[in-house]
């Protein structure tokens, strides 16, 4: 019996292994299918009489209400562990709603398929140089090659799209609808980068998130009241739509940020991009919006490239713990004994090895 429970039990062992180091990879991907519902909600909300800041208000005050009660229950620090984390946590929760600001007026006021060639497009890039640079994160050559194809993908998508608008010639506007969803993707990147360095280290993922809503609330609040005139006394389907974005997103923004514990940011931000072929999925089912051919053969594209990079991160991730795996059972990370075995082989007239 022992030696059937045995292989058993190493099976055992070897599948949850196999699953824990493709669990970042995962919940990226699960963030994908959350943010891509909850853009569809946020259309069906401003269809029924939601503005755009509104929306944004009502989503980050439910999702902060939330996380309060997450944070209640949990009890993490509100604060960093030194004043510089701490600061970099304000700049987040700032530069996070800018960027969300960007990437609505991107959407609103530039054709949605320049918005998204420019902001999905080079948002991997940004993404993976800045962190090279402030968190000296490699990317492997098959991961940047899965990135080339998402954005190949990303390209055909636009294309798809502005098959359906009508784009202006004043060099005013062409200057706009470039630099909009241009600043929009540099501040993506940078909050992925910036998010990534403060969970990686001990910053809990309540702390981030509370620092994000929280000035969110502080910052959307004026603008909504001064540029719109919210109205409130809407039927039940709209704010069933709207709060269904506000719980979509929520689950989206805490699945990418756990994924984003344990991942690089330049994967995350390639793998977020998995959000394209849903949200095309999504429109076909929820708006009765159908894709052009160049659409569903950029999303194919975008898929592609996203398996390509979650399959090839989570082999390393594999292969990363049977290399620690080894190094403990060998003792490796022991010099004490490391030595004292060289020191007995020489005294026993066998070969030694120089390290």
């Amino acid at each position: 019996m022992e030696t059937q429970e045995e292989p058993s039990d190493q099976e055992g062992s070897r599948l949850w292994q196999t699953l824990r180091a493709g669990f970042g990879v995962t919940l990226v991907l699960v963030c994908t299918i959350f943010f891509a519902l909850a853009g569809d909600f946020m259309k069906l909300s401003n269809a029924g009489g939601f503005s755009s800041f509104q929306i944004i208000f009502l989503n980050r005050t439910t999702v902060f209400a939330f996380n309060l009660i997450l944070f209640a229950y949990v009890r993490p620090s509100l604060l960093g562990e030194t004043r510089k984390q701490t600061g970099m946590l304000v700049i987040m929760g700032v530069g996070s709603n800018i960027a969300t600001i960007l990437l609505m007026f991107s959407i609103i006021y530039v054709s949605p398929g320049q918005a998204y060639s420019i902001i999905r497009g080079l948002g991997p890039v940004f993404t993976t140089i800045m962190a090279l640079v402030f968190l000296k994160e490699t990317v492997a050559i098959v991961n940047l090659c899965g990135i080339v194809i998402c954005i190949v993908g990303v390209v055909l998508v636009a294309v798809g799209m502005q098959e359906r608008e009508t784009l202006s010639d004043e060099p005013s506007e062409i200057a706009r609808s470039i630099l909009l969803p241009l600043f929009a993707s540099l501040s993506l990147s940078a909050m992925m980068v910036l998010g990534r360095s403060l969970l990686r280290h001990t910053v809990h993922l309540f702390t981030v998130v509370f620092y994000i809503q929280g000035i969110g609330v502080i910052i959307l609040l004026p603008l909504m009241l001064i540029f719109e005139n919210p109205v409130w006394k809407l039927d039940s389907q709209t704010w069933a739509y709207a709060f269904a974005h506000a719980g979509s997103y929520s689950a989206g923004l805490f699945s990418l940020y756990t994924g984003l514990k344990l991942e690089k940011a330049g994967i995350v931000q390639a793998l977020e991009n998995g959000v394209i072929p849903f949200s095309l999925l999504f429109d076909y089912v929820l708006l009765k919006k159908e894709p052009t051919y160049m659409e569903v053969g950029g999303g194919g594209l975008v898929l592609v490239g996203s398996i390509i990079v979650g399959t090839y991160t989570w082999w390393l991730n594999r292969q990363e713990e049977r290399r620690k795996k080894l190094q403990n059972e060998l003792n490796f990370g022991d010099k004490k004994s490391y030595t004292m075995g060289v020191s007995e082989e020489n005294l026993s007239g066998k070969t030694s090895y120089k390290k």
